[in-house]
């Protein structure tokens, strides 16, 4: 019964230190451009729903670059780098949220 109790204790440790080292292998990556978007302001249909549009009209909020999305090609170079996840992307700050433990993919 001690060593059952011994071993469980080991293993809630173990749990713990992997899902810190998890917590610890998040990063953003903030990016400067929207450059290679496919999408453009004068279409923002491709890209906001029409209730998103309608509510910018009515309140007088232009349209500009903030509402375009992270650049497809960005994304694709980003997870090209090497082994990592995307895990999320915000058009609104412009950045890229990976999860890796890869080094080299890091200094990429």
């Amino acid at each position: 019964m001690r060593n059952l109790k011994f071993t469980a204790l080991i293993t809630c440790i173990a749990l713990q230190v992997s899902q810190l080292h998890a917590q610890q292998s998040k990063y953003i990556i903030q990016l400067k451009d929207k450059l290679g978007s496919q999408h453009t302001l004068s279409n923002p249909s491709t890209y906001l729903s029409p209730f998103s549009i309608e509510r910018k009209k009515k309140y007088n909020i232009l349209i500009d670059s903030a509402d375009l999305p992270v650049s497809q090609k960005y994304i694709d170079s980003i997870q090209a780098s090497g082994k990592l996840k995307v895990l999320n992307a915000s058009k609104w700050l412009n950045q890229v949220l990976i999860q890796t433990t890869d080094a080299e993919a890091l200094k990429k």
